[in-house]
C-alpha cells in the first residue's frame, strides 16, 4: 500500500483514463534515492492491469547500457510465446523485416538485425512504434520502465522517438530516474523528459504517511512518540522507514512510545547492504567526496573535506548538490547524511587498501588545519603502524583531549595505539607507559598498574619515576601486585629522605610517604610492620600543612591516628578542617590521600563541615569527571551521607558508585570501610556485591584487599535469618581487625551490630559485655555519635534506674549531634522506656524520634522489630533496589537507549527491560521519565 501519494496516485490514474480514451502521454517519476519511484511505477502498472491495459515493463541496468535495445527486448519480451502467431503476424505486417530480431527464439541484443543504411536505425525506430501502434489499436499500452537513466541509447531514442507521437494514441509511458548520477544528466535522458508531459517528483513522507506505514506493518495505531523517532531518523524516507520498521517488528517491538528509544538507535543491517549496494551507481567525484565526509566529523565538512577528496571548489559544489539529488545529504544547512547508516554504508564500500590511504589523508588534513587531536587521532587508531612520530604526537595529544574531558577509556585506545609507534626501549614508551597507566587507573587498574609497573622500569631519573608513582593513590596502590608494590618502595628509597630534599623533588618524596605509610598500615598480616618514630606522629598542623604534598602526608597520617586509635574525635575534625581549608575542591584530589579526609571528618562526627566541599567539587568537576571519578565522588558523599543519619540515601548513593564502575577492591580503604559500616548498620546483604572475595588472591598476584568482608557477610547471614552465623562473621572479623590494630568505633562500629545481634539472640550476657567494650571505645574517640549510641545499647540492655539513667545520658549527649538517626535512635528507645511510666514523655520522645527519622529518609517499625527478630531496627525507605537495577535505571535517566545499556552492562535489551520493569514497579513511578527525578529523591537532598 503506497501512503502519503494520493496526489501522484490521482495524476496516473488522469493519465491512464486519457491514454484509453486516445489521449496518450508520457510521465517521468524522478527523486532521491529510497523516495518510492519504483512503488508508484508498481501502483501505475498494477492501476492499468486492473482497467484493461497491456503492461510492458523494464528496467535498465548500468551494468547493460551498452546492449542495444535492451530495454526494448525487456518490453516486448512479455508477448513472446504468449501472443498468438496471427497476431503478431498481423501487428507486424509491413515491418517484420525490422522487428523479426525482437521476437527470435534465442535473439542475440548486440547483434540486432539494424540495416546498414543511412536511415537504418530510423527505420527499426519507425517500425517498433508502428508495431506499438497496432498493438494499442487492440488494447490501450502502459510502458512503464524503471531506472530510465541506466537505459542504452538505442531504447532511449525509440522512447523518445514514442513521447513525440502518443498524443493521439491509446499509449502512455511511466519511466523513473533516479536524480544525482551521471546518467540522469545524459542528452538522452533529458530529451526524454522534455518530451513528456508530466513530471512528478514524490516528497517525503508526512506524519500522516508514516503512521499508516506503521499501521500497515504492525497492524494497529503507533503511539506519537513512536511514530515522531520514525520521522527523526528516516526523515520520511519511505524505504529507510519500511527498513527500520521491519527490523523492529522482526524484534517483537511493538509501536508504543516506549520503543522510540529503540527507532532512535536501530541500525538496520538490510538498509546498510542495501544502500551499499546502490552506491554503485553513484558518480565517481561525488563518491570520493561521500567517502571523505564519511570518515570526517560534520565540523570538517566544509573545509577538510575538499582537502581529502581532492577537489577545488566549484567542482566540490556541484559533489554537494550531487550528493543531495541522490538521497545521501540533506537540504539541511549545514548538510547531513540522510541516515546514520549512510555512513557506515560508504565506509564498507571501500576496499581496505582505499580506506587506510583516504584515513590517513584525512587524518594529515585535520592536522594541519587545526581541528582537535582526537578527530585525527580517530583515523590514526584504524590504520596500520608505521607512520612516524607525527602520529605519536597526534595520539598523545588525543589522549590528553580525552583526559580532560572525562574519557580515559578513549585515551587507552589512543595510548595504546601510539605504542605501536614508540621504540620498545626508552624515554618515549616510558612516557607512553605512564600516560596509559593513568588512564586505565579509572576504568581498569589491574592493568594501569602493570603499565605503571613497566614505566617505572624504563624511565631514567627517580624524580621522573616518583611523579609517576605519585599518580596513584595509596588506597590504589594497596590493592596492586606485589612488583608494583615493591618498585613504589624502591623509587621513595632512589629519591631519598623527604627532609633531605627541596622544592618538586621534596613534594614528591612527602607523597611517596604518604603512601608508604598508607601501604603498611593496610597491610593486616604483620602489625610489626607499620610505620613507627617520627613519621607514624600525628602531624603538627602548624609544620605539615604548607605545601600540597604536606596536606596529603598529613591526610594519610591522620587517617592511621583515627583507624588505630591514636588520636581523638576533637583533635582529628580540628586538624581535618585545617587541612580542608587549605585545599582547592577539586576533583583531582580522589587519586590522592586527601580523599581520606572526608572519611576522617564523617567519623569525627562534623559531616557538614565538609559538605560544602563537596558540592562544590561536584558542581565545578562533575561533567569532566570519567565514570570512576564519579564513583569515588559518590564514596565520599556517601560517608557524609552515613555520618549524618541518612543511610537511605548513602545506600543509594554507594550503588550508585557501584554502578559507575567502583568496586571495593578497586579503591580500597575508604571504600571498603563506608560499605562494611553501611551494611553493618542496614544489615543489607545487597551491598556485599560492592566488595570482592575476603580471601585469595587475584590473577595478576595483588591480594584481594578487602579485611572487611567478613563484616559484609554477617550483614548477609543476618538478613538470610541465621543470626547465629551473622554474629559469628561479625565478631571473628572485628577481632581480627583490632588485632591488626584497626580500633576505631566509629569507621567500623562491628560491637554495636554484635550487641544487637546478640540481644535478638538472647544472649543478654555477651551483648552486655560487647557494649561495654563499645562504649570505652567511643570515649576514647570522643565522638558524641559513637558515645551516644554505646551508651543507648547498654541503656536498652540494662533494666531498671540504671537503664532509663543511660538513655537519657544518651540523649543528652546526642543533642545537637549531626548523626540524626542516631539522636533519633536514643529517643525512640527513651520512649519505649517511658511508656507506662511517664506517657506525656514517652509520647514526646516518640514524635521527636519520628520528626528525625522522617528527615533521615527512614520510618520506625517498632511492631516489626519485635515480630522479625533478625530484621533491621527500622525500615529503610528507596525501593530496595539492586546494583543491576541501580546501574540501569541510572543510565537510563542520563538518556541511553535500552541497546546502549545492554551494551555498557553485557547484557541483553530484554534483560534491560525487565530490570527497568522492577526499577518502575518499586519506585512506584510510571515509567522513564520519571527516573531522573526518583532517584534524585532517593538519593536526598544532597545529590
Amino acid at each position: 500500500m503506497l501512503t502519503d501519494r494520493e496526489d501522484e496516485l490521482a495524476l496516473l490514474k488522469d493519465v491512464l483514463r486519457a491514454a484509453r480514451g486516445g489521449r496518450g502521454s508520457a510521465t517521468v517519476v524522478s527523486g532521491p534515492l529510497g523516495i518510492g519511484r519504483s512503488a508508484l511505477l508498481h501502483a501505475a502498472a498494477d492501476r492499468a492491469s486492473a482497467t484493461g491495459f497491456r503492461v510492458l515493463r523494464a528496467a535498465g541496468s548500468p551494468l547493460e547500457t551498452d546492449h542495444r535495445f535492451g530495454v526494448v527486448r525487456q518490453l516486448f519480451d512479455v508477448l513472446v510465446g504468449r501472443t498468438p502467431a496471427a497476431t503478431l503476424h498481423r501487428w507486424r505486417a509491413d515491418v517484420a523485416e525490422y522487428t523479426e530480431w525482437l521476437f527470435a527464439d534465442f535473439p542475440a541484443v548486440s547483434d540486432c538485425a539494424v540495416p546498414p543504411a543511412p536511415d537504418g536505425l530510423h527505420r527499426v525506430l519507425r517500425a517498433l512504434w508502428v508495431l506499438l501502434g497496432r498493438m494499442s489499436a487492440d488494447q490501450p499500452v502502459l510502458l512503464v520502465v524503471d531506472d530510465l537513466q541506466w537505459t542504452d541509447e538505442e531504447s532511449l531514442l525509440w522512447l523518445s522517438h514514442v513521447a513525440k507521437r502518443i498524443t493521439t494514441s491509446r499509449v502512455a509511458i511511466v519511466a523513473a530516474v533516479q536524480e544525482g548520477t551521471d546518467s540522469a544528466g545524459h542528452r538522452l535522458v533529458r530529451e526524454f523528459g522534455r518530451g513528456a508531459e508530466h513530471r512528478l517528483r514524490p516528497g517525503r513522507l508526512r506524519p500522516s504517511g508514516i503512521h499508516a506505514m506503521v499501521r500497515e506493518r504492525f497492524g494497529e495505531r503507533g503511539d506519537e512518540e513512536f511514530v515522531r523517532a520514525c520521522h527523526e531518523v528516516t526523515g520520511g524516507n519511505p524505504a529507510y522507514l519500511a527498513f527500520h520498521l521491519a527490523e523492529l517488528a522482526a524484534d517483537g517491538r511493538r509501536p508504543r512510545a516506549a520503543e522510540a528509544d529503540a527507532v532512535r538507535s536501530a541500525r538496520p543491517p538490510r538498509l546498510g547492504d542495501w544502500l551499499t549496494h546502490r552506491l554503485i551507481s553513484m558518480p565517481a567525484v561525488p563518491l570520493r567526496l561521500a567517502r571523505a565526509m564519511a570518515l570526517l566529523p560534520e565540523s570538517a565538512w566544509d573545509g577538510p573535506a575538499v582537502v581529502v577528496a581532492e577537489l577545488d571548489p566549484e567542482t566540490h559544489l556541484d559533489a554537494v548538490r550531487a550528493l543531495r539529488r541522490f538521497g545521501l545529504l540533506t537540504y539541511d544547512t549545514p548538510a547531513r547524511f540522510t541516515h546514520p547508516m549512510v555512513r557506515t554504508a560508504l565506509e564498507e564500500s571501500m576496499t581496505a587498501d582505499e580506506q587506510e590511504a583516504l584515513r590517513l589523508r584525512t587524518a594529515g588534513t585535520l592536522h594541519g588545519h587545526g581541528h582537535r587531536a582526537e578527530e585525527a587521532a580517530g583515523q590514526l587508531i584504524a590504520v596500520t603502524p608505521g607512520q612516524g612520530p607525527w602520529a605519536t604526537r597526534v595520539l598523545s595529544s588525543a589522549a590528553r583531549e580525552a583526559l580532560c574531558s572525562g574519557r580515559p577509556e578513549a585515551a587507552a585506545r589512543y595510548l595504546r595505539r601510539a605504542l605501536l609507534e614508540a621504540p620498545e626501549t626508552g624515554t618515549e614508551r616510558a612516557v607512553l607507559l605512564a600516560d596509559l597507566s593513568v588512564a586505565e587507573r579509572d576504568f581498569d587498574p589491574p592493568a594501569a598498574l602493570r603499565h605503571l609497573a613497566d614505566a617505572l622500569a624504563l624511565l631514567p631519573t627517580p624524580a621522573e619515576r616518583a611523579a609517576v608513582a605519585v599518580g596513584f593513590s595509596p588506597a590504589t596502590l594497596a590493592a596492586a601486585p606485589p612488583r608494583v608494590v615493591e618498585r613504589v618502595r624502591t623509587v621513595a628509597e632512589d629519591l631519598g629522605d623527604p627532609d633531605d630534599l627541596t622544592g618538586p623533588e621534596r613534594e614528591l618524596a612527602l607523597r611517596l610517604r604518604a603512601r608508604r605509610h598508607y601501604l603498611a598500615l593496610m597491610d593486616l598480616s604483620d602489625p610489626r610492620s607499620r610505620p613507627g618514630g617520627p613519621g607514624a606522629r600525628t602531624p603538627d598542623p602548624d609544620t605539615l600543612l604548607d605545601t600540597p604534598a604536606e596536606r596529603e602526608l598529613a591526610a594519610v597520617l591522620l587517617h592511621g591516628a583515627i583507624l588505630t586509635g591514636r588520636t581523638t574525635a576533637p583533635e582529628a575534625a580540628r586538624l581535618g578542617v585545617r587541612i580542608l581549608e587549605r585545599e582547592p575542591a577539586v576533583s583531582g584530589h580522589l587519586h590522592t590521600g586527601l580523599s581520606l579526609l572526608v572519611s576522617t571528618l564523617a567519623v569525627a562526627g562534623v559531616p557538614a563541615k565538609v559538605t560544602p566541599w563537596l558540592e562544590s567539587v561536584r558542581s565545578y568537576d562533575w561533567g569532566r569527571m570519567s565514570p570512576a571519578a564519579r564513583s569515588l565522588l559518590c564514596v565520599e558523599e556517601a560517608w557524609v551521607m552515613r555520618a549524618s543519619g541518612r543511610l537511605p540515601a548513602a545506600r543509594a548513593r554507594v550503588l550508585e558508585g557501584a554502578a559507575s564502575g567502583w568496586a571495593g577492591e578497586r579503591f580500597g580503604g575508604p571504600s571498603m570501610a563506608l560499605v562494611a559500616g553501611l551494611a553493618l548498620e542496614t544489615l543489607d546483604g545487597a551491598l556485599a556485591g560492592c566488595l570482592p572475595p575476603a580471601d585469595g588472591a587475584r590473577a595478576d598476584g595483588a591480594a584481594s584487599g578487602c579485611p572487611v568482608q567478613g563484616l559484609v557477610a554477617g550483614a548477609v547471614a543476618a538478613g538470610a535469618g541465621d543470626l547465629r552465623a551473622a554474629v559469628r562473621h561479625i565478631v571473628d572479623c572485628g577481632r581480627r581487625l583490632e588485632r591488626a590494630g584497626w580500633r576505631n568505633p566509629a569507621l567500623l562500629p562491628w560491637r554495636s551490630a554484635a550487641v544487637e545481634l546478640h540481644r535478638r539472640l538472647g544472649d543478654l550476657r555477651q551483648a552486655a559485655e560487647l557494649a561495654e567494650e563499645d562504649h570505652v571505645r567511643a570515649l576514647a574517640w570522643g565522638a558524641p555519635p559513637a558515645i551516644g549510641r554505646a551508651l543507648r545499647l547498654r541503656g536498652e540492655l540494662t533494666g531498671g534506674d540504671a537503664g532509663l539513667a543511660l538513655l537519657q545520658e544518651a540523649a543528652e549527649v546526642l543533642d545537637g549531634a549531626e548523626d540524626l538517626l542516631e539522636r533519633s535512635r536514643a529517643h525512640f528507645s527513651l520512649a519505649q522506656r517511658l511508656r507506662g511510666a511517664d506517657d506525656s514523655a514517652a509520647r514526646q520522645h516518640e514524635r521527636s524520634a519520628r520528626a528525625l527519622a522522617e528527615v533521615c529518609g527512614v520510618r520506625w517499625a517498632a511492631e516489626q522489630r519485635r515480630a522479625e527478630p533478625g530484621g533491621p531496627p527500622y525500615l529503610v525507605s528507596g525501593g530496595g533496589l539492586t546494583l543491576p537495577e541501580i546501574q540501569a535505571a541510572r543510565l537510563a535517566a542520563e538518556g541511553m537507549t535500552n541497546q546502549e545499556i545492554a551494551a555498557a552492562a553485557d547484557v541483553t535489551p530484554r534483560a534491560v527491560e525487565k530490570r527497568l520493569t522492577k526499577v518502575y514497579r518499586k519506585l512506584g513511578i510510571g515509567g522513564r521519565g520519571d527516573l531522573a527525578e526518583a532517584l534524585e529523591l532517593l538519593a536526598g537532598p544532597e545529590r
